[in-house]
């Protein structure tokens, strides 16, 4: 969950993306958020959903250009206990959730986070174990700069310092996710991470029940008319100095009148403010390093885990496997790894891309051009040069149709001419029809001009009065 009712906060400023928009960024993943949602389908059409959706979701980000980086769950903080307790016992009714419980053990988890590590492993890919909490880890991450964006469910990612969070991770047919921003959450909402701390302290999170009867709107208003810097002094304020709300009595300002309505609610909680889990969200990790590597897929031991966990055949799992094989042998010199390209051509809608047929039946892929050339250019040479020669042919083909084109309208024209000077010579027009004479008229177009025609025939003898008319209104 993260922090009570705060995904409804921040919908405004959610956008809708195409997982396309990922392209060569380097992202953080929070694994058991996938976890979670896989093992939360209500009905689960195939065993092992989770390693399932695991594999297609990771191989789509792999084809993508997506560098990604996953987080395993440490322990948990102490304060999260009850939260945890309460979640493994959701249907008990022997939940004593009144004394938090140190070292809370999810086995469970951690049991579906090795499998996947498993899998992952034989995909080429490591798996970084937090120290605590995957989402404040992956946050951590992404404020230091070491990867574009997070992908989690818990909304408390923005309050360990996300700058980029992507939710509702979605395959086919859609394709998409959803993006929260934090410029855009301070930007429209004026919402800080001072300020969502301190939303957590009033409304609840993983770590704190929040106030009594205190509602995110009345929250929201509050927060919003204090300054970052006297947010937290406020609180204290209100659990230390019994004459603060005194000294602002009469007359009070509708912000005053909120203030006092919260502050008087939040004294009945001995917790408030629940300064640990200020210290939790504002705690700041060493200096981080990241060096992301994708080593060489395991084929054979992939075949066995999809064939035991998956129950798909070995044909099924080559199919699928395929092209990540193919993308790692381009991307690493043409390194062995169990297949090699047949042939290329062309990617249509793709200029900066060649469609790929591997040397397995039925693989073919799309591939960056200088991926392919840099190891395979020969066959790019091959390629080239006999796409050059179709072109050549066609524009070929093409200039000899425009020259036909051309001749036929020549013909037509001399055709069209000819009937003409057919019907008017020689006697028509009283003049030679000679050979030599005729092709000197059928050159000449001076000889198709009406009035010329009507003038050789009005000079002639015992003309019709009504040509001659004619000729001279022409």
């Amino acid at each position: 969950m993260g922090v009570k009712d705060l995904w409804s906060i921040l919908s405004p400023v959610c956008e809708k993306k195409s997982l396309w928009e990922l392209q060569d960024q380097t992202i953080a993943i929070d694994l058991s958020a996938w976890i979670c949602d896989s093992q939360c389908l209500n009905k689960q059409p195939q065993v092992n959903m989770y390693l399932r959706n695991l594999f297609f979701r990771t191989s789509y980000l792999l084809l993508l250009g997506v560098k990604p980086v996953f987080i395993l769950e440490g322990k948990a903080p102490d304060l999260k206990a009850n939260t945890i307790k309460n979640r493994l016992n959701k249907n008990s009714s022997s939940v004593n959730g009144s004394q938090p419980n140190k070292g809370v053990n999810r086995s469970r988890l951690k049991s579906l986070q090795r499998q996947c590590t498993e899998l992952l492993s034989y995909l080429g890919l490591t798996c970084i174990e937090a120290p605590g909490e995957a989402e404040a880890f992956c946050a951590h991450l992404n404020k230091q700069g070491l990867v574009h964006g997070v992908i989690t469910q818990d909304s408390d990612a923005f309050l360990y310092g996300a700058r980029e969070v992507y939710r509702n991770f979605q395959m086919a047919p859609k394709y998409s996710c959803d993006v929260y921003s934090m410029d855009k959450i301070e930007e429209k909402l004026a919402l800080s991470r001072t300020k969502l701390i301190g939303f957590s302290i009033l409304c609840g999170s993983d770590y704190n029940n929040g106030i009594k009867n205190v509602g995110k709107e009345t929250a929201l208003k509050f927060l919003t008319s204090v300054p970052d810097e006297l947010l937290f002094q406020r609180f204290l304020l209100w659990k230390h100095d019994a004459t603060y709300f005194s000294k602002n009595q009469a007359p009070l300002s509708k912000e005053m009148e909120i203030e006092v309505a919260i502050g008087e609610k939040a004294l009945l909680d001995e917790n408030f403010p629940n300064l640990d889990v200020i210290a939790e969200f504002n705690s700041e990790p060493n200096s981080l390093r990241l060096e992301y590597s994708w080593d060489k897929p395991q084929l054979r031991k992939f075949l066995l885990l999809a064939n035991k966990k998956l129950m798909w055949d070995e044909e099924y799992s080559m199919k699928k496997m395929a092209p990540l094989l193919g993308r790692w042998h381009l991307e690493n010199n043409g390194a062995n790894c169990n297949i090699t390209v047949a042939s290329i051509g062309t990617a249509q809608g793709k200029d900066s891309c060649y469609k790929v047929t591997w040397d397995l039946p039925g693989i073919v892929t799309t591939e960056r051009k200088d991926l392919v050339k840099k190891v395979y250019p020969h066959l790019v040479a091959e390629y080239e040069e006999n796409r050059a020669t179709k072109t050549r042919k066609l524009q070929k083909r093409g200039r000899k149709q425009n020259s036909e084109m051309e001749d036929e309208l020549v013909i037509r024209k001399v055709t069209t001419k000819s009937t003409l000077l057919d019907f008017y010579i020689p006697d028509r027009l009283n003049i030679d029809g000679s050979a030599s004479n005729r092709n000197l008229i059928l050159s000449d177009d001076n000889y198709l001009n009406l009035s010329g025609i009507i003038e050789n025939i009005v000079t002639r003898p015992n003309s019709n009065p009504a040509i001659n008319h004619l000729s001279k209104l022409l």
